[in-house]
């Protein structure tokens, strides 16, 4: 006489079913975790309106004006410009006597960047040289 198989068909499901149950409760723990770990970027610092002018004024720097006064202002360019890097300068240290020299140039071989930079750049150099300063 043949076995009947049917009560055996009807024990597999539930096995077949809590294994099943256990697949997905294990993956959906995994992709939590993963989520998890992710690194969370920091935040990025804001920075300052004068922050940002001295950083356009020292690409301007780079681009016109380490011929002449070196890297960094340090004075030790191809040409014989003074060094920046001083607490002052020949012809005044302020914002106005510093954009004037930028704007008008000075005898001895400081050349006029008036027609170089508007006044946004030469604000931004003006930025930059008194950072250098510092």
């Amino acid at each position: 006489m043949p076995k009947n198989t049917a009560p055996l068909r009807h024990n597999v499901y539930p096995h077949i079913l809590s294994t099943l149950t256990a697949v997905i409760l294990l993956c959906s723990i995994t992709a939590c975790d993963q989520q998890s770990i992710t690194p969370q970027q920091p935040p990025t610092p804001e920075i300052t309106a004068q922050q940002q002018l001295t950083r356009l004024g020292r690409k301007l720097f780079n681009q016109r004006c380490t011929s002449c006064h070196g890297r960094q202002g340090s004075g030790l360019g191809a040409r014989s410009g003074p060094s920046l890097q001083r607490v002052e300068f020949t012809y005044g240290s302020s914002n106005e006597e510093i954009l004037f020299t930028l704007k008008n140039g000075r005898a001895g071989g400081m050349p006029s960047f008036s027609d170089h930079f508007d006044d946004h750049q030469l604000e931004a150099l003006v930025a930059y040289v008194l950072f250098l300063k510092n």
